[in-house]
């Protein structure tokens, strides 16, 4: 979101959008400078992988998050804090290098030696010119893809042989040579092309047979265009198509807690593991047949969960 907030406020000339909720990217970019830098195990947006502590791709994001904030503060006038903010983010910035570093690549996270994944947020810093990353951390980046994709394209890591689509264009779009970017674009053109199930676009698939793995026709494909965006006169071509005001950003609503969640105590609940009776949702419906066991659900390893055993 403060990446998207300042790339608006770039496109726009100023920051009037993003000074209606102030008081909340303060507070995500507070967070991002507490918790950034170095992650919790935590899921990344790509959650069928799994939780992952130490994840340098999202210590990334958030590097450049801190430094899209410090981008908004110059923007809105706020030059004291926008040099804070700018000043942390590029000390993160040279820390993430040293932490990230692997032999010609960087991990797929901290003291992960000889693991490696998509760095497909690093094209953020080039396109909101926050320039917080070396040019040469890309070049080496894209060098490292060119070794390691398959014939349909670059896998998200080295723990799968999947790829999601937007990721990928979002990586390899950090080619400055045209040839480099064409032979990374090609095997994906060709899974395109290729794919034996022939549903609309799927975002998540198998780098080594073309099989569509999950997901059709969402919208995150509309990264596919990243390349387009980079392209500087068509952004500026893009944007003078844009009248009127944005969409205002949705609040958060009001909570009202019903149940206690798994996070605060263990509470018995009445379930079942097969289909229930078309009714089951009613008043009146008779569950004395299922079983009761305690909250939560899950995994025993979900973060920040009161785990019960049934």
């Amino acid at each position: 979101m403060l990446i998207m907030l300042a790339a608006l406020a770039k496109e726009e000339g100023d920051a009037r959008f993003a000074m209606k909720y102030w008081p909340m990217l303060t507070r995500w970019a507070d967070y991002l400078v507490a918790e950034g830098l170095d992650p919790k195990n935590q899921l990344c947006s790509a959650d069928m992988f799994g939780h992952m502590p130490r994840a340098a791709n999202l210590a990334l994001k958030a590097v450049i998050g801190i430094g899209a904030f410090g981008q908004l503060c110059e923007m809105a006038g706020r030059m004291e804090e926008g040099t804070k903010y700018s000043a942390t983010a590029r000390e993160y910035a040279a820390r993430w290098m040293k932490m990230a570093r692997d032999d010609g690549h960087t991990v797929l996270a901290y003291e992960k030696p000889g693991t490696w994944s998509m760095k497909h947020n690093l094209i953020w810093d080039r396109l909101l010119g926050e320039n917080l990353f070396p040019i040469s951390l890309g070049d080496d980046e894209v060098a490292w893809y060119l070794k390691v994709q398959r014939p349909y394209g670059l896998p998200v890591d080295n723990r799968t042989d999947t790829s999601l689509i937007d990721w990928a264009l979002w990586s390899i779009s950090l080619a400055r040579s045209d040839a480099d970017f064409q032979s990374l674009l090609s095997p994906i053109m060709r899974y395109v092309n290729e794919t034996p199930q022939r549903a609309p676009l799927g975002d998540w698939y198998v780098t080594t047979s073309a099989k569509k793995e999950g997901f059709q026709a969402r919208p995150v494909v509309g990264g596919v265009f990243i390349k387009l965006l980079a392209d500087r006169p068509g952004r500026h071509k893009k944007a003078e198509q844009v009248s009127g005001d944005w969409a205002p950003m949705p609040l958060p609503p009001r909570v009202r807690e019903v149940v206690p969640a798994a996070d605060k105590q263990s509470v018995l609940w009445h379930y079942v593991t097969h289909r229930p009776a078309i009714n089951w949702e009613t008043s009146g419906f008779d569950d004395s047949a299922w079983r009761v066991g305690k909250s939560g659900f899950g995994t025993a390893g979900t973060p920040g969960a009161f785990w019960a055993f049934i």
